[in-house]
């Protein structure tokens, strides 16, 4: 999980803010749409226009799904 967290560190999102255990959760718990759209708001406030594109790689990076 950190590897894919390291991958995606690389846009502007202060990924410190953000609490792993709400990636886990978003990740491991709920069905896609649900888990982009929580990653979304959890980045919201911070990246702001960008979090939709950014919730979405970071969701492919941490369950290896390719698109």
């Amino acid at each position: 999980m950190s590897a894919a967290l390291s991958d995606t560190a690389q846009t502007s999102f202060a990924w410190d803010e953000l609490d792993a255990r709400a990636i886990a959760q978003a990740v491991l718990f709920m069905p896609r749409a649900h888990a982009l759209n929580y990653l979304e708001r959890q980045m919201q406030r911070d990246i702001g226009p960008h979090a939709r594109r950014t919730a979405r790689r970071l969701y492919l990076n941490l369950t290896d799904n390719k698109e």
